[in-house]
């Protein structure tokens, strides 16, 4: 939605909160207006929320931004994993320390770790540019959850557009699916649905 400016101080989109939520990719300023996400659409109108128009640009941009973060935060753990291993005495461990997801994006998780004791460690991360309030988990990363069970480790990074030079939030799960499966402190939403066609459909087709 789009909120005017005019009548209001002309540095108000140079605000602390206005700016936090503009590194949020949530509030965009454009001359006398700033254009809001509509999940913020409660706060300036008492009007029912609706879905922002955005732009082919736009989308790439923000997509350009999450990748970056998601990125910073895969670093992020490969860091935090090789001094974990190291402060423990496992150097040589600490130095097998993989990014996963640079050779192998199909793999079900990001970075391959190591226990204390040498087992395997395999962490899909998860990054939110804000407070932790929700993550999307592919098909194939539950599924690979489910299969390595207590071996499977999800490390959820909040306030992730801080990285690489400030201080993020990290949040470590074991055996995540069991976690969804529980139903308790996680829900799990279909965000997005495959269609699967199971037999000719060729009867079905109209004409363009």
């Amino acid at each position: 939605m789009i909120v005017d400016l005019q009548g209001l101080d002309p540095d108000v989109a140079t605000y602390p909160a206005w700016s936090w939520l503009q590194s949020l990719g949530l509030v965009v300023a454009r001359d006398r207006e700033l254009l809001v996400d509509s999940r913020l659409a409660f706060l300036v109108t008492d009007q029912p929320p609706k879905r922002r128009l955005i732009t082919e640009e736009e989308l790439r941009v923000r997509l350009a931004l999450q990748q970056e973060r998601a990125s910073a935060a895969e670093e992020y753990v490969v860091t935090f994993e090789r001094e974990r291993l190291r402060a423990a005495g496992q150097t040589l461990l600490a130095d097998e320390v993989l990014r996963v997801s640079l050779v192998d994006a199909g793999a079900g998780y990001d970075v391959r770790s190591f226990g204390i004791d040498g087992t395997p460690r395999l962490v899909e991360v998860k990054a939110s540019a804000g407070p932790r309030d929700a993550f999307y988990m592919s098909l194939n990363e539950l599924e690979v959850a489910r299969r390595e069970g207590a071996r499977y480790w999800l490390a959820w990074i909040g306030w992730s557009y801080r990285l690489p030079a400030g201080t993020c939030e990290i949040a470590w799960f074991r055996n995540p699916a069991s976690i969804i499966a529980a139903k308790t402190a996680w829900k799990l939403e279909a965000a997005n649905f495959r269609i699967v066609r199971e037999r000719t459909d060729s009867d079905l087709t109209s004409v363009p």
